[in-house]
């Protein structure tokens, strides 16, 4: 591991600045139930400059929401500007209803159940006849 991943990884407590999961060298850490990946040293593309360590699984999908938020028309001026107002989106409107509509084709886990395993059934019945 470079020294300066080091020193920042130290700074920082040794937890990903985002996910806050332990961050050891050389391993990959369970945290919150889900694998997180190894320490990663993040960075701006588009100058270089070094932002801190986030674990590899979260440095993914940073970069992955960068660049959905330019391809979709945001652009490298707006997509901050854009990530900033979807979380505060979020925020406000992911934890309860605002409005007193459901979306015509949303399926709660139980009908995303029972649709799996009748189109599980319909594949063992059709591997049956052959």
């Amino acid at each position: 591991m470079a020294p300066v991943t080091k020193q920042l990884l130290a700074q920082q407590g040794h937890k990903c600045l985002l996910c806050e999961a332990p961050l050891i060298q050389g391993k990959r850490s369970t945290f919150k139930g889900s694998q997180r990946g190894l320490p990663c040293l993040d960075h701006d593309h588009d100058h270089g400059a070094v932002r801190g360590v986030l674990c590899n699984t979260c440095n993914t999908g940073e970069g992955k929401i960068r660049t959905a938020a330019m391809r979709y028309g945001m652009g490298k001026e707006n997509y901050i500007d854009w990530i900033i107002k979807l979380a505060a989106y979020y925020h406000k409107r992911a934890r309860k209803p605002v409005t007193p509509y459901i979306h015509p084709e949303h399926k709660n886990e139980d009908e995303k159940r029972l649709e799996r395993n009748a189109k599980a059934r319909k594949a063992r019945a059709k591997k049956k006849e052959s």
